[in-house]
């Protein structure tokens, strides 16, 4: 898959070090993705977050890379890697059942 290194990880297969997520909850609802609209502006500022986000999980900040991941999705509801890549940090804090929410997502 990939490899560690001394910077970081490459890749979200290395093991967690940060114990569980002090974020908060999210309420899960049923959402049609057909009345979800996403605007321009909402795409541009969901991949300037995404960037921060990605940062964040490099360095090994996950609660704060879910965070990040959760306001960009709130920006773009749509794009599915932000919901992937969300589970993956979820899956960094032992976050496993949400996780697999994120992981499910249908978008």
């Amino acid at each position: 898959m990939s490899d560690t290194t001394a910077s970081g990880p490459s890749s979200p297969a290395t093991s967690a070090s940060s114990p569980p997520s002090s974020v908060s909850s999210p309420q899960l609802s049923t959402v049609n993705l057909s009345d979800v609209v996403v605007t321009d502006a909402g795409k541009a500022k969901a991949t300037e977050i995404k960037a921060q986000a990605n940062k964040a999980f490099s360095s090994h900040e996950f609660t704060r890379a879910v965070e990040l991941y959760s306001e960009a999705i709130e920006n773009n509801a749509l794009d599915a890697t932000l919901w992937n890549n969300r589970a993956y940090a979820r899956m960094k804090l032992e976050e496993f059942g949400y996780a697999l929410a994120d992981a499910s997502h249908p978008t």
